[in-house]
């Protein structure tokens, strides 16, 4: 899953932590709600962006649900 955009830092920051701003080359593993997932930085366009991995396929639905959200708080809809 991809987040990009102004406001894709804050809502990592709110799913994972300040840990996720110092995401480089290697990219970490979190947990989020007990699913095993990889964080990392990518930048198609100007803005920040951060791609989460799913390590267990059947559980990206909550993930992707995970994400919406804690980007409420941000305006996302």
């Amino acid at each position: 899953m991809q987040i990009q955009g102004p406001k894709s830092t804050e809502v990592l920051v709110d799913l994972f932590g300040d840990s996720v701003l110092d995401v480089g080359y290697t990219p970490p593993e979190y947990e989020l709600e007990g699913i095993d997932v990889v964080v990392s930085r990518t930048g198609y366009t100007s803005e920040v962006g951060f791609e989460i991995y799913c390590k267990a396929r059947a559980a990206r639905g909550e993930v992707v649900e995970s994400v919406l959200e804690a980007g409420k708080p941000h305006g996302w809809r």
